[in-house]
């Protein structure tokens, strides 16, 4: 008998409020919890895809209670909502839950781009100098006519 699997920072009993209720949570899911644990971690591989080059994002899962960041749990929670309805028909997937992802994939996407930041602990190198930012990738403009 395999016992009850854990998500690591997903909270299943006030993360998901206003993303997936309690009864599609326990049809989605199953009794050893490994459905939300699975489309919890494919959530947590996106996110470090997008931001792991930018922020520390093992340290910022470890974090418990409020220290947790509420950007990040919204994305998670998004991430592994849309995740858990892998397994259903497409078009019984609700329109809002598709929405949510996209918006937060979009999002994900800017902040992999270094076109917004977002309140997560940069990383650091040995020296504990942190990652820095140039927003404005583009060549400046010449002005000049001559």
């Amino acid at each position: 008998m395999s016992a009850v699997k854990q998500t690591v920072f997903i909270d299943q009993t006030k993360d998901f409020k206003g993303f997936i209720s309690d009864r599609v949570l326990a049809q989605l899911n199953n009794q050893y919890n490994s459905e939300l644990v699975n489309a919890e971690n494919m959530a947590i591989g996106m996110v470090r895809d997008a931001c792991g080059s930018r922020y520390d994002i093992t340290g910022e899962l470890g974090k418990t209670g409020p220290a947790r960041n509420a950007t990040l749990i919204r994305w998670m929670a998004t991430l592994t909502a849309y995740l858990l309805y892998g397994s259903i028909a497409d078009n019984d997937i609700p329109e809002r839950v598709v929405k949510n992802y996209d918006d937060v994939m979009g999002e994900l996407r800017q902040v992999n781009a270094g076109k917004v930041r977002v309140q997560l602990d940069r990383i650091s190198d040995s020296t504990g100098k942190k990652t820095r930012f140039q927003f404005g990738s583009e060549t400046r403009r010449e002005h000049n006519a001559f």
